[in-house]
Protein backbone atom coordinates (compact mmCIF):
# COMPACT_ATOMS: atom_id res chain seq x y z
CA UNK A 1 0.00 0.00 0.00
CA UNK A 2 1.81 3.08 -1.26
CA UNK A 3 -0.72 5.77 -0.41
CA UNK A 4 -3.59 4.31 1.61
CA UNK A 5 -7.18 3.08 1.37
CA UNK A 6 -10.62 4.68 1.27
CA UNK A 7 -14.19 3.36 1.37
CA UNK A 8 -17.09 5.80 1.03
CA UNK A 9 -20.61 6.21 -0.30
CA UNK A 10 -19.71 7.51 -3.76
CA UNK A 11 -16.99 7.02 -6.37
CA UNK A 12 -16.10 10.72 -6.45
CA UNK A 13 -15.98 10.94 -2.67
CA UNK A 14 -13.46 8.08 -2.65
CA UNK A 15 -11.45 9.45 -5.57
CA UNK A 16 -11.21 12.82 -3.82
CA UNK A 17 -9.84 11.20 -0.65
CA UNK A 18 -7.31 9.18 -2.62
CA UNK A 19 -6.12 12.26 -4.52
CA UNK A 20 -5.22 13.88 -1.20
CA UNK A 21 -3.38 10.76 -0.03
CA UNK A 22 -1.41 10.71 -3.28
CA UNK A 23 -0.49 14.35 -2.69
CA UNK A 24 1.06 13.45 0.68
CA UNK A 25 -1.89 14.24 2.91
CA UNK A 26 -2.78 12.10 5.89
CA UNK A 27 -6.05 10.33 6.70
CA UNK A 28 -7.68 13.40 8.25
CA UNK A 29 -6.70 15.62 5.32
CA UNK A 30 -8.26 13.10 2.96
CA UNK A 31 -11.41 12.74 5.06
CA UNK A 32 -11.96 16.52 5.13
CA UNK A 33 -11.63 16.78 1.35
CA UNK A 34 -13.84 13.71 0.90
CA UNK A 35 -16.57 15.13 3.12
CA UNK A 36 -16.65 18.37 1.12
CA UNK A 37 -16.86 16.30 -2.07
CA UNK A 38 -19.76 14.34 -0.58
CA UNK A 39 -21.68 17.62 -0.19
CA UNK A 40 -21.80 17.69 -3.99
CA UNK A 41 -21.85 13.98 -4.84
CA UNK A 42 -24.16 12.84 -1.99
CA UNK A 43 -26.50 15.82 -1.52
CA UNK A 44 -29.16 13.85 0.36
CA UNK A 45 -26.63 12.90 3.03
CA UNK A 46 -24.00 15.62 3.28
CA UNK A 47 -24.08 19.38 3.72
CA UNK A 48 -21.96 22.00 5.42
CA UNK A 49 -24.94 22.41 7.74
CA UNK A 50 -25.04 18.82 9.01
CA UNK A 51 -23.80 16.93 12.07
CA UNK A 52 -21.36 14.05 12.42
CA UNK A 53 -19.42 11.67 14.66
CA UNK A 54 -15.90 10.41 14.05
CA UNK A 55 -13.69 7.70 15.53
CA UNK A 56 -9.96 8.03 14.83
CA UNK A 57 -6.71 6.16 15.33
CA UNK A 58 -3.92 8.73 15.40
CA UNK A 59 -0.62 8.92 17.22
CA UNK A 60 -1.17 5.34 18.45
CA UNK A 61 -4.32 6.36 20.30
CA UNK A 62 -8.09 6.21 19.77
CA UNK A 63 -10.09 9.45 19.65
CA UNK A 64 -13.82 10.21 19.39
CA UNK A 65 -15.16 13.48 18.01
CA UNK A 66 -18.74 14.68 18.49
CA UNK A 67 -19.67 17.46 16.08
CA UNK A 68 -23.35 16.58 15.98
CA UNK A 69 -26.17 19.11 16.05
CA UNK A 70 -27.33 21.15 19.05
CA UNK A 71 -30.77 22.44 19.95
CA UNK A 72 -31.21 26.24 20.00
CA UNK A 73 -30.94 28.18 23.26
CA UNK A 74 -34.46 29.54 22.84
CA UNK A 75 -37.72 28.17 21.52
CA UNK A 76 -40.21 30.39 19.71
CA UNK A 77 -43.90 29.58 19.95
CA UNK A 78 -44.80 30.10 16.28
CA UNK A 79 -42.11 28.11 14.51
CA UNK A 80 -42.70 26.99 10.94
CA UNK A 81 -42.61 23.25 10.27
CA UNK A 82 -43.36 21.97 6.77
CA UNK A 83 -44.42 18.32 6.23
CA UNK A 84 -42.05 16.20 4.13
CA UNK A 85 -43.92 13.21 2.74
CA UNK A 86 -41.77 10.20 1.91
CA UNK A 87 -43.32 7.39 -0.13
CA UNK A 88 -41.41 4.10 0.05
CA UNK A 89 -44.08 2.29 -1.97
CA UNK A 90 -44.92 -0.20 0.79
CA UNK A 91 -44.94 2.50 3.48
CA UNK A 92 -45.31 6.24 3.82
CA UNK A 93 -43.65 8.45 6.42
CA UNK A 94 -43.91 12.12 7.32
CA UNK A 95 -41.00 14.25 8.56
CA UNK A 96 -40.84 18.01 8.88
CA UNK A 97 -38.67 20.63 7.27
CA UNK A 98 -38.84 24.40 7.19
CA UNK A 99 -36.96 26.86 9.37
CA UNK A 100 -38.53 25.50 12.56
CA UNK A 101 -36.77 22.16 12.03
CA UNK A 102 -33.22 23.57 11.81
CA UNK A 103 -30.78 22.75 14.63
CA UNK A 104 -27.31 24.21 15.14
CA UNK A 105 -25.00 22.49 12.63
CA UNK A 106 -21.65 21.14 13.80
CA UNK A 107 -19.78 19.79 10.79
CA UNK A 108 -17.87 22.95 9.83
CA UNK A 109 -16.44 23.37 13.31
CA UNK A 110 -15.80 19.62 13.40
CA UNK A 111 -13.79 19.68 10.17
CA UNK A 112 -11.73 22.61 11.37
CA UNK A 113 -11.13 20.93 14.73
CA UNK A 114 -9.95 17.77 12.99
CA UNK A 115 -7.64 19.87 10.85
CA UNK A 116 -6.26 21.85 13.78
CA UNK A 117 -5.48 18.66 15.70
CA UNK A 118 -4.29 16.35 12.92
CA UNK A 119 -4.29 18.04 9.50
CA UNK A 120 -1.19 18.77 7.42
CA UNK A 121 -2.47 20.40 4.19
CA UNK A 122 -4.06 23.89 4.24
CA UNK A 123 -7.86 23.81 4.38
CA UNK A 124 -8.18 25.93 1.25
CA UNK A 125 -6.32 23.23 -0.68
CA UNK A 126 -8.50 20.49 0.78
CA UNK A 127 -11.57 22.36 -0.48
CA UNK A 128 -10.31 22.50 -4.08
CA UNK A 129 -11.60 19.10 -5.32
CA UNK A 130 -15.13 19.84 -4.06
CA UNK A 131 -14.98 23.32 -5.58
CA UNK A 132 -14.17 21.84 -8.98
CA UNK A 133 -16.98 19.32 -8.65
CA UNK A 134 -19.44 22.06 -7.69
CA UNK A 135 -18.49 24.12 -10.76
CA UNK A 136 -18.34 21.29 -13.27
CA UNK A 137 -21.21 19.22 -11.91
CA UNK A 138 -21.67 15.63 -10.80
CA UNK A 139 -23.86 13.17 -12.69
CA UNK A 140 -26.60 11.63 -10.56
CA UNK A 141 -26.07 7.93 -9.96
CA UNK A 142 -28.91 5.48 -9.33
CA UNK A 143 -28.78 5.57 -5.53
CA UNK A 144 -28.59 9.35 -5.25
CA UNK A 145 -31.44 9.79 -7.74
CA UNK A 146 -33.57 7.31 -5.79
CA UNK A 147 -32.86 9.19 -2.57
CA UNK A 148 -33.82 12.46 -4.23
CA UNK A 149 -37.04 10.91 -5.47
CA UNK A 150 -37.95 9.94 -1.91
CA UNK A 151 -37.13 13.42 -0.61
CA UNK A 152 -38.36 15.47 -3.56
CA UNK A 153 -40.80 17.44 -1.41
CA UNK A 154 -37.89 18.66 0.73
CA UNK A 155 -35.41 19.30 -2.07
CA UNK A 156 -38.06 21.02 -4.17
CA UNK A 157 -39.58 23.04 -1.32
CA UNK A 158 -37.99 26.33 -2.32
CA UNK A 159 -36.87 27.91 -5.57
CA UNK A 160 -33.15 27.25 -5.11
CA UNK A 161 -33.70 23.54 -4.56
CA UNK A 162 -35.86 23.40 -7.70
CA UNK A 163 -33.13 25.14 -9.71
CA UNK A 164 -30.51 22.61 -8.57
CA UNK A 165 -32.39 19.32 -8.61
CA UNK A 166 -35.25 19.79 -11.09
CA UNK A 167 -35.34 20.31 -14.86
CA UNK A 168 -38.43 21.55 -16.66
CA UNK A 169 -40.44 20.98 -13.50
CA UNK A 170 -39.38 17.34 -13.15
CA UNK A 171 -36.80 15.79 -10.86
CA UNK A 172 -33.46 15.24 -12.57
CA UNK A 173 -32.75 11.68 -13.67
CA UNK A 174 -29.76 9.34 -13.53
CA UNK A 175 -26.93 10.89 -15.54
CA UNK A 176 -28.17 14.48 -15.21
CA UNK A 177 -25.65 16.93 -13.78
CA UNK A 178 -25.98 18.52 -10.36
CA UNK A 179 -24.02 21.79 -10.21
CA UNK A 180 -23.58 23.99 -7.13
CA UNK A 181 -21.85 27.16 -8.33
CA UNK A 182 -22.61 29.05 -5.12
CA UNK A 183 -21.04 26.25 -3.10
CA UNK A 184 -17.81 26.79 -5.02
CA UNK A 185 -17.75 30.42 -3.89
CA UNK A 186 -18.78 29.49 -0.34
CA UNK A 187 -15.84 27.09 0.01
CA UNK A 188 -13.47 29.70 -1.42
CA UNK A 189 -14.48 32.25 1.24
CA UNK A 190 -14.57 29.61 4.01
CA UNK A 191 -11.03 28.60 3.08
CA UNK A 192 -9.85 32.20 3.39
CA UNK A 193 -11.78 33.27 6.50
CA UNK A 194 -12.05 30.03 8.45
CA UNK A 195 -14.83 28.68 10.63
CA UNK A 196 -15.78 32.13 11.99
CA UNK A 197 -17.20 32.90 8.54
CA UNK A 198 -19.82 30.24 9.27
CA UNK A 199 -20.37 30.60 13.03
CA UNK A 200 -19.86 34.32 13.62
CA UNK A 201 -19.80 36.07 10.27
CA UNK A 202 -21.88 36.33 7.13
CA UNK A 203 -23.31 32.79 7.19
CA UNK A 204 -24.41 33.12 10.81
CA UNK A 205 -26.16 36.37 9.95
CA UNK A 206 -27.87 34.76 6.97
CA UNK A 207 -29.09 31.77 9.01
CA UNK A 208 -30.45 34.10 11.68
CA UNK A 209 -32.28 36.15 9.02
CA UNK A 210 -33.80 32.99 7.57
CA UNK A 211 -35.04 31.96 10.99
CA UNK A 212 -36.47 35.40 11.79
CA UNK A 213 -38.23 35.63 8.41
CA UNK A 214 -39.38 32.01 8.11
CA UNK A 215 -40.21 30.91 11.64
CA UNK A 216 -37.03 29.28 12.92
CA UNK A 217 -35.41 29.19 16.36
CA UNK A 218 -31.72 29.77 15.59
CA UNK A 219 -29.83 32.97 16.33
CA UNK A 220 -26.27 34.06 15.73
CA UNK A 221 -25.65 33.47 19.43
CA UNK A 222 -26.54 29.78 18.94
CA UNK A 223 -24.01 29.49 16.16
CA UNK A 224 -21.23 31.38 17.92
CA UNK A 225 -21.74 29.34 21.10
CA UNK A 226 -21.53 25.94 19.38
CA UNK A 227 -18.79 23.64 20.70
CA UNK A 228 -17.38 20.35 19.48
CA UNK A 229 -16.54 17.65 22.05
CA UNK A 230 -13.66 15.20 22.17
CA UNK A 231 -15.00 12.23 24.11
CA UNK A 232 -13.67 8.94 25.41
CA UNK A 233 -14.77 6.20 22.98
CA UNK A 234 -16.90 3.34 24.20
CA UNK A 235 -14.82 0.16 24.16
CA UNK A 236 -15.74 -3.54 24.02
CA UNK A 237 -13.33 -6.46 24.09
CA UNK A 238 -13.43 -9.79 22.27
CA UNK A 239 -10.34 -11.94 22.86
CA UNK A 240 -7.46 -10.03 21.24
CA UNK A 241 -9.86 -7.56 19.61
CA UNK A 242 -10.95 -4.18 20.96
CA UNK A 243 -14.01 -2.50 19.46
CA UNK A 244 -14.21 1.30 19.72
CA UNK A 245 -17.40 3.26 19.05
CA UNK A 246 -18.72 6.78 19.58
CA UNK A 247 -20.10 7.34 23.10
CA UNK A 248 -23.28 9.28 23.97
CA UNK A 249 -24.94 11.26 22.48
CA UNK A 250 -24.50 8.51 19.90
CA UNK A 251 -26.77 5.72 21.13
CA UNK A 252 -25.56 3.02 18.76
CA UNK A 253 -23.03 1.53 21.17
CA UNK A 254 -25.80 0.73 23.68
CA UNK A 255 -27.71 -1.38 21.16
CA UNK A 256 -24.50 -3.00 19.94
CA UNK A 257 -23.62 -3.93 23.52
CA UNK A 258 -27.08 -5.42 24.11
CA UNK A 259 -26.93 -7.56 20.98
CA UNK A 260 -23.37 -8.75 21.61
CA UNK A 261 -24.17 -9.69 25.21
CA UNK A 262 -27.03 -11.89 24.04
CA UNK A 263 -24.66 -13.77 21.70
CA UNK A 264 -21.53 -13.92 23.87
CA UNK A 265 -22.13 -17.22 25.68
CA UNK A 266 -22.65 -19.40 22.61
CA UNK A 267 -19.57 -21.45 21.75
CA UNK A 268 -20.85 -23.61 18.88
CA UNK A 269 -22.33 -21.54 16.08
CA UNK A 270 -25.02 -22.94 13.76
CA UNK A 271 -24.52 -23.08 10.02
CA UNK A 272 -24.36 -19.50 8.66
CA UNK A 273 -27.61 -18.26 7.07
CA UNK A 274 -29.58 -21.36 7.99
CA UNK A 275 -32.86 -21.17 9.87
CA UNK A 276 -30.93 -22.25 12.98
CA UNK A 277 -28.57 -19.32 12.53
CA UNK A 278 -31.53 -16.95 12.23
CA UNK A 279 -32.93 -18.32 15.49
CA UNK A 280 -29.52 -17.94 17.11
CA UNK A 281 -29.56 -14.23 16.24
CA UNK A 282 -33.08 -13.63 17.53
CA UNK A 283 -32.25 -13.00 21.23
CA UNK A 284 -29.89 -10.20 20.28
CA UNK A 285 -32.39 -8.77 17.81
CA UNK A 286 -35.10 -8.87 20.46
CA UNK A 287 -32.77 -7.09 22.87
CA UNK A 288 -32.22 -4.27 20.39
CA UNK A 289 -35.91 -3.96 19.60
CA UNK A 290 -36.74 -3.87 23.30
CA UNK A 291 -34.36 -0.98 23.84
CA UNK A 292 -35.79 0.90 20.86
CA UNK A 293 -39.31 0.35 22.17
CA UNK A 294 -38.29 1.64 25.60
CA UNK A 295 -36.31 4.68 24.58
CA UNK A 296 -36.01 5.95 28.16
CA UNK A 297 -33.84 2.93 28.97
CA UNK A 298 -31.89 3.34 25.75
CA UNK A 299 -31.16 6.98 26.48
CA UNK A 300 -30.13 6.08 30.03
CA UNK A 301 -27.69 3.43 28.78
CA UNK A 302 -26.25 5.87 26.27
CA UNK A 303 -25.99 8.64 28.85
CA UNK A 304 -28.36 10.95 27.00
CA UNK A 305 -31.31 12.95 28.34
CA UNK A 306 -34.40 11.57 26.51
CA UNK A 307 -36.01 14.98 26.11
CA UNK A 308 -33.12 16.04 23.94
CA UNK A 309 -34.70 14.34 20.97
CA UNK A 310 -32.57 12.71 18.35
CA UNK A 311 -32.23 11.72 14.74
CA UNK A 312 -32.65 8.31 13.17
CA UNK A 313 -32.63 9.31 9.52
CA UNK A 314 -30.55 8.60 6.43
CA UNK A 315 -26.80 8.89 6.76
CA UNK A 316 -23.61 8.21 4.86
CA UNK A 317 -20.19 7.13 6.02
CA UNK A 318 -16.56 7.32 4.96
CA UNK A 319 -13.33 5.59 6.04
CA UNK A 320 -9.76 6.62 5.31
CA UNK A 321 -6.46 4.87 6.11
CA UNK A 322 -3.13 6.50 5.26
CA UNK A 323 0.24 4.86 4.64
CA UNK A 324 1.41 5.72 8.17
CA UNK A 325 -1.40 3.65 9.71
CA UNK A 326 -3.53 6.63 10.78
CA UNK A 327 -7.25 6.09 10.31
CA UNK A 328 -10.59 7.88 10.55
CA UNK A 329 -14.18 6.70 10.30
CA UNK A 330 -16.77 9.49 9.90
CA UNK A 331 -20.57 9.13 9.85
CA UNK A 332 -22.72 12.13 8.94
CA UNK A 333 -26.30 13.27 8.21
CA UNK A 334 -28.52 16.24 7.37
CA UNK A 335 -31.63 14.23 8.22
CA UNK A 336 -34.08 14.65 5.37
CA UNK A 337 -32.99 18.24 4.85
CA UNK A 338 -35.06 21.28 5.76
CA UNK A 339 -35.60 22.35 2.16
CA UNK A 340 -33.96 25.71 2.94
CA UNK A 341 -30.72 26.91 1.35
CA UNK A 342 -28.57 29.69 2.76
CA UNK A 343 -28.69 32.46 0.14
CA UNK A 344 -25.73 32.54 -2.19
CA UNK A 345 -24.06 29.40 -0.79
CA UNK A 346 -26.03 26.32 -1.96
CA UNK A 347 -25.69 25.08 1.64
CA UNK A 348 -28.75 23.03 2.58
CA UNK A 349 -29.82 23.43 6.21
CA UNK A 350 -30.57 20.33 8.30
CA UNK A 351 -34.00 19.40 9.71
CA UNK A 352 -32.85 17.76 12.93
CA UNK A 353 -35.78 19.19 14.92
CA UNK A 354 -38.32 17.71 12.52
CA UNK A 355 -38.20 14.04 13.55
CA UNK A 356 -41.47 12.76 15.10
CA UNK A 357 -40.10 9.33 16.06
CA UNK A 358 -37.91 10.65 18.86
CA UNK A 359 -40.16 13.50 19.92
CA UNK A 360 -43.25 11.50 20.94
CA UNK A 361 -44.55 14.30 23.14
CA UNK A 362 -44.67 16.63 20.16
CA UNK A 363 -42.25 18.29 17.77
CA UNK A 364 -41.82 21.21 20.15
CA UNK A 365 -40.93 19.00 23.14
CA UNK A 366 -37.16 19.28 22.70
CA UNK A 367 -35.15 20.88 25.47
CA UNK A 368 -33.15 24.02 24.75
CA UNK A 369 -29.37 24.09 24.36
CA UNK A 370 -28.78 20.33 24.40
CA UNK A 371 -26.92 17.93 22.15
CA UNK A 372 -29.21 15.87 19.96
CA UNK A 373 -28.91 12.09 20.04
CA UNK A 374 -28.13 9.81 17.10
CA UNK A 375 -27.67 6.17 16.09
CA UNK A 376 -24.56 6.94 14.03
CA UNK A 377 -21.77 4.59 15.11
CA UNK A 378 -18.39 5.01 13.39
CA UNK A 379 -16.31 2.04 14.52
CA UNK A 380 -12.68 0.99 14.69
CA UNK A 381 -11.68 -2.54 15.69
CA UNK A 382 -8.09 -3.09 16.75
CA UNK A 383 -6.03 -6.26 17.20
CA UNK A 384 -3.05 -6.13 19.51
CA UNK A 385 -3.39 -2.34 19.63
CA UNK A 386 -3.38 -1.72 15.86
CA UNK A 387 -6.37 -1.00 13.57
CA UNK A 388 -7.80 -4.12 11.99
CA UNK A 389 -11.20 -2.90 10.69
CA UNK A 390 -12.69 0.53 9.96
CA UNK A 391 -16.46 0.31 9.70
CA UNK A 392 -19.59 2.41 9.50
CA UNK A 393 -22.98 2.57 7.83
CA UNK A 394 -26.14 4.50 7.20
CA UNK A 395 -29.47 2.90 7.94
CA UNK A 396 -31.27 4.97 10.58
CA UNK A 397 -32.05 3.05 13.78
CA UNK A 398 -30.85 -0.15 12.08
CA UNK A 399 -27.23 1.10 12.16
CA UNK A 400 -26.01 -0.64 15.37
CA UNK A 401 -27.80 -3.89 14.49
CA UNK A 402 -26.25 -3.93 11.03
CA UNK A 403 -22.79 -3.24 12.45
CA UNK A 404 -23.27 -5.92 15.08
CA UNK A 405 -24.08 -8.42 12.33
CA UNK A 406 -21.01 -7.43 10.32
CA UNK A 407 -18.77 -7.74 13.39
CA UNK A 408 -20.34 -11.13 14.16
CA UNK A 409 -19.55 -12.27 10.62
CA UNK A 410 -15.97 -11.00 10.87
CA UNK A 411 -15.01 -12.14 14.36
CA UNK A 412 -17.26 -15.16 14.99
CA UNK A 413 -17.61 -16.61 11.49
CA UNK A 414 -14.12 -15.60 10.33
CA UNK A 415 -15.37 -14.10 7.08
CA UNK A 416 -13.32 -11.80 4.93
CA UNK A 417 -14.44 -8.17 4.80
CA UNK A 418 -15.85 -8.68 1.32
CA UNK A 419 -17.79 -11.75 2.43
CA UNK A 420 -19.11 -10.04 5.56
CA UNK A 421 -20.36 -6.92 3.76
CA UNK A 422 -22.02 -8.97 1.03
CA UNK A 423 -23.53 -11.52 3.42
CA UNK A 424 -27.30 -11.37 4.04
CA UNK A 425 -28.64 -9.21 6.87
CA UNK A 426 -31.59 -9.38 9.20
CA UNK A 427 -33.46 -6.82 11.28
CA UNK A 428 -36.29 -7.17 13.78
CA UNK A 429 -38.65 -4.26 13.18
CA UNK A 430 -41.69 -3.44 15.30
CA UNK A 431 -44.06 -5.66 13.39
CA UNK A 432 -41.95 -8.35 11.76
CA UNK A 433 -38.57 -9.87 11.09
CA UNK A 434 -36.96 -8.47 7.94
CA UNK A 435 -34.70 -11.07 6.29
CA UNK A 436 -32.47 -10.24 3.34
CA UNK A 437 -32.04 -12.69 0.48
CA UNK A 438 -29.52 -15.42 1.30
CA UNK A 439 -30.98 -16.80 4.51
CA UNK A 440 -32.67 -20.18 4.37
CA UNK A 441 -36.43 -19.84 4.57
CA UNK A 442 -38.21 -21.65 7.36
CA UNK A 443 -40.33 -21.37 10.46
CA UNK A 444 -38.96 -19.06 13.14
CA UNK A 445 -38.93 -20.43 16.67
CA UNK A 446 -41.40 -17.92 18.09
CA UNK A 447 -43.41 -17.74 14.86
CA UNK A 448 -42.65 -14.10 14.17
CA UNK A 449 -44.22 -12.57 11.09
CA UNK A 450 -41.33 -12.65 8.62
CA UNK A 451 -40.66 -10.94 5.31
CA UNK A 452 -38.01 -12.48 3.07
CA UNK A 453 -36.55 -9.92 0.68
CA UNK A 454 -35.89 -11.05 -2.90
CA UNK A 455 -32.73 -8.98 -3.31
CA UNK A 456 -30.19 -6.98 -1.37
CA UNK A 457 -31.63 -3.65 -0.30
CA UNK A 458 -30.50 -0.24 0.94
CA UNK A 459 -33.00 -0.84 3.77
CA UNK A 460 -30.22 -2.93 5.36
CA UNK A 461 -27.74 -0.06 5.28
CA UNK A 462 -24.57 0.64 3.36
CA UNK A 463 -21.54 -0.67 5.26
CA UNK A 464 -18.29 0.74 3.91
CA UNK A 465 -15.18 -0.79 5.44
CA UNK A 466 -11.42 -1.23 5.40
CA UNK A 467 -9.46 -4.26 6.68
CA UNK A 468 -5.76 -4.05 7.59
CA UNK A 469 -4.27 -7.52 7.91
CA UNK A 470 -0.52 -7.02 8.12
CA UNK A 471 0.66 -5.80 4.73
CA UNK A 472 -2.63 -6.78 3.08
CA UNK A 473 -5.23 -3.98 2.97
CA UNK A 474 -8.77 -4.48 1.65
CA UNK A 475 -11.41 -1.78 1.16
CA UNK A 476 -15.07 -2.44 0.31
CA UNK A 477 -17.89 -0.05 -0.58
CA UNK A 478 -21.35 -1.55 -0.03
CA UNK A 479 -23.13 -2.06 -3.36
CA UNK A 480 -26.50 -1.66 -1.59
CA UNK A 481 -25.83 2.09 -1.64
CA UNK A 482 -23.34 2.30 -4.53
CA UNK A 483 -20.36 2.56 -2.22
CA UNK A 484 -16.88 2.78 -3.73
CA UNK A 485 -13.47 1.78 -2.39
CA UNK A 486 -9.85 2.26 -3.48
CA UNK A 487 -6.56 0.80 -2.24
CA UNK A 488 -3.29 2.12 -3.69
Amino acid sequence: MKYGAVATGHQLTSETAMSILRAGGNAVDAAIAAYCAACVAEPCMASMASGAFATLFFDDDIHSLDCFCQTPARKISDSNLVPIHVDFGTAQEVYYGGAGAVAVPGIVKGLYELHDKFGSIPMSELFEPARAMAREGVALNTFQQYDLSLLRSAFGMQERGQEIFFKNGKLKQVGDLITLPNFDEFLFVLGKEGEDFFYRGEIARSIEEICVDQGGHLTRDDLSAYKIHWRTPESFYRDVHAIFMSPGPSMGHALFHRMQNRLADVFVLPEPFSNDHLEYLLPGLHGCRDLLNYRQLLFDLAGVNPVQGGKLSGTSHLNVLDNQGNAITLTFSIGEGSGIYVDGTDVHLNNMLGEPALLPEGLDSWECDRRLASMMTPTIITRMGRPLYLLGTGGAERIPVILSLIIHYLLDLDMSLDEAINAPRVYLAKEQLEVEVGFEKGKIIDMLPTRYWDEQSLYFGGVHGIEIDGDKVTAIGDSRREGFAIVE
